[in-house]
């Protein structure tokens, strides 16, 4: 059987992903993205034998079985709908789409294909979180009336690449977003620990001019 051909969009996060698929026996045909760095380290980590792009529709045509969309989390729609176009499989690293249109839009688009899709959520399946709904399922807390969750992201407060990745720092692509867009790694461990499903979501927002001062004009 021959090897299933991977692309990957979005060699950040991407790269991380792409070599868990190395080990499940994929080959990592092509890589794309927009930054000319991050396809260059990309490029050493994967091996010599990667195929490079800086466009999408160029990179699609590479003679791929399935793409990893691991661009900007709320972006991930209009490449899936490409991908479906193709056939292409597709492995989408976080949320979906970031507007009801847009799910609409992909709904439409996958049904017309032969293509495989695959919402990858993995934040309530690392190991604290499995531990969580462990405990939930023994019943020895009894029933979970109330229960909080908050995005906590550990790490190095001396790594400043991190902290510019990671944080809130002014032109972090969670300040261009409304702060509903990502709940995935507040809510999503609640539902996987509980069972529960929300029927109803009110979210209050704030004005910080201060996080905001020297941010360009959103076009």
């Amino acid at each position: 059987m021959s090897k299933i051909r991977i692309g990957v969009f979005g060699t950040g996060r991407g790269t991380h992903l792409a070599q868990n698929f190395k080990m499940l026996g994929c080959e990592i045909a092509a890589i794309c993205d927009f930054h000319k760095e991050r396809r260059e380290d990309a490029a050493k980590k994967l091996g010599d034998s990667v195929a490079v792009y800086d466009n999408f529709d160029e990179f699609i045509e590479h003679g791929l079985d399935a793409v990893i969309l691991a661009n900007f989390f709320h972006e991930h729609a209009p490449y899936a709908i490409k991908c479906f176009e193709k056939n292409i499989h597709v492995f989408s690293e976080c949320i979906s789409n970031g507007t009801m249109a847009e799910g609409v839009e992909l709904i439409r688009a996958y049904e017309k294909s032969k293509s495989i899709y695959f919402l990858a959520e993995n934040y309530p399946q690392m190991l604290f979180n499995r531990e969580m709904k462990r405990i939930c399922d023994t019943g020895t807390l009894g029933r979970i009336m109330y229960a909080e969750g908050e995005y906590n992201h550990p790490g190095d407060p001396w790594d400043v690449s991190f902290k510019k990745e990671y944080n809130y720092f002014e032109k972090h692509w969670r300040n261009y977003v409304p702060s509903t867009y990502y709940v995935t790694h507040s809510l999503g461990p609640i539902m996987r620990a509980t069972g529960a499903t929300p029927r109803k979501v009110t979210a209050f927002a704030f004005y910080n001019p201060c996080s905001l001062r020297s941010l360009p004009p959103v076009m």
